[in-house]
């Protein structure tokens, strides 16, 4: 790189909307980063959203199988 390249590019990094530009970044990702942590958003689910609808799924499926189980009983217990 010779000298007037990379006087080009300091001259580009240092322009006023770069730095603004930069700033918008930083405050965005500080912001998502504080909703996140309010959010309790754990890494390893965020990494493996499919493992987490998973598990969504595999609760809701408990509970109608005990919601079916208990209907069950009563019917029995009715009948008896």
């Amino acid at each position: 790189m010779d000298a007037r390249q990379f006087d080009r590019l300091t001259a580009a990094l240092a322009g006023t909307t770069r730095r603004r530009r930069l700033l918008a970044l930083l405050a965005t990702l500080s912001l998502a980063h504080a909703l996140r942590t309010v959010v309790g958003v754990d890494e390893a689910e965020a990494a493996h959203p499919v493992s987490r609808v998973q598990k969504r799924a595999a609760k809701r499926r408990d509970r109608r199988q005990h919601r079916l189980t208990q209907q069950r009983r009563q019917q029995r217990r009715q009948h008896d």
